[in-house]
């Protein structure tokens, strides 16, 4: 989509104004809100990193224990499309785990190794399926989260 410097967005009605006038205050165009967003982005990766730092973590490894330490559904897909039900203690499939950061699920094992090493989370099998690895996440890393 592109934009022009002079292409804004539609203004907003002001809660003040009445029969179809508009608020009178300058209105951003769509590339200012665009370079604000990509500001308040810029700002949340950076925070995430310096806390993630703290920890001693990437920032990948951060996010990962973030998304495993995030509700999820009760219920997720198998291989096939199916409908699952999920393990009850809060375990998440590797699987669902690479689909929460985009990543291949092949990369959620080295993920799932450093993270184990730290401590901060543990493998069990899944009670429905052995097969599936759940990544069940530590007390001391619901701290590290926290």
């Amino acid at each position: 989509m592109q934009s022009g410097p002079d292409q804004s967005v539609s203004p907003s009605m002001s809660p003040h104004a009445s029969r179809g006038e508009r608020s009178a205050e300058q209105v951003p165009t769509i590339e200012q809100l665009r370079a604000s967003l990509i500001e308040v982005m810029q700002g949340q990766r950076r925070h995430l990193e310096g806390c993630a730092a703290r920890h001693d973590l990437s920032g990948q490894l951060a996010i990962a224990l973030l998304q495993l330490c995030s509700p999820w559904p009760s219920t997720g897909t198998d291989a096939h499309g199916g409908t699952v039900p999920v393990c009850p203690d809060g375990g998440m499939p590797m699987r669902e785990l690479a689909g929460r950061i985009s990543c291949d699920p092949s990369q959620v094992t080295g993920i799932a190794d450093r993270l184990e090493d730290l401590g901060l989370v543990e493998r069990r099998p899944s009670p429905q399926d052995r097969r599936v690895k759940l990544l069940v996440v530590t007390d001391e890393g619901v701290l590290v989260a926290g």
